[in-house]
């Protein structure tokens, strides 16, 4: 064989050879793309489902905040409204009548003095019943002095016997009343929802 024949036929082999390797780079390639073209699919999709899970979740959020948010405001207005109504009982409560104001106050203080007491007013009663007071108490043999001293009450008395305080206002009658009257003015309110 000559060496144009073999430099001819080893051409023909590199040739071949060369075909041969880009055709299986072309067929790789290929595959690589095609992969890359599915996992870049998959990506997409996981991520729009990523993408929407947690859109769901941020608007659960948001609306869990909102209703919560909603039932805070609503008990707020529903405490500021029971407030009120007592708030306009005690109102009223200072604003009774004077004649059946200063009997019954006159009759829960026999009920609860024993005689050498202090009797505490607010300043207004101090002033219109105090001495009343301890007149038609001394006249049922309770001896009691009307302090000097004056408190912020809507109405009643305080007692004061030594270190001891016998607390008969409106202010404290109130509230503990309102343990008692508040679930019924919130279903009045409210229509049954306290």
């Amino acid at each position: 064989m000559s060496v144009e024949r073999v430099v001819a036929k080893l051409e023909e082999d590199a040739a071949q050879e060369t075909a041969a390797l880009l055709e299986q780079a072309r067929r790789r390639a290929e595959e690589v793309a095609l992969a890359a073209e599915r996992e870049a699919v998959s990506i997409r999709k996981s991520l729009r489902e990523r993408g929407r899970r947690e859109a769901e979740a941020a608007r659960l959020r948001i609306l869990t905040d909102a209703r919560l948010k909603a039932r805070a405001e609503l008990a707020r207005a529903r405490r500021a409204a029971v407030e009120e109504v007592f708030d306009e009982a005690r109102r009223v409560l200072g604003e009774l009548p004077e004649s059946a104001y200063r009997e019954r106050l006159l009759e829960v203080l026999l009920e609860v003095a024993r005689g050498g007491e202090e009797l505490v007013l607010n300043p207004r009663d101090r002033e219109r019943l105090g001495t009343w007071l301890s007149e038609q108490a001394a006249g049922r043999g309770l001896r009691l002095s009307l302090s000097a001293e004056t408190r912020p009450l809507i109405g009643g008395f305080v007692l004061l016997a030594g270190p001891v305080e016998i607390n008969a206002s409106l202010d404290v009658t109130l509230e503990r009343l309102r343990d008692e009257l508040e679930p019924g003015v919130a279903a009045v309110l409210f229509g049954g929802k306290a």
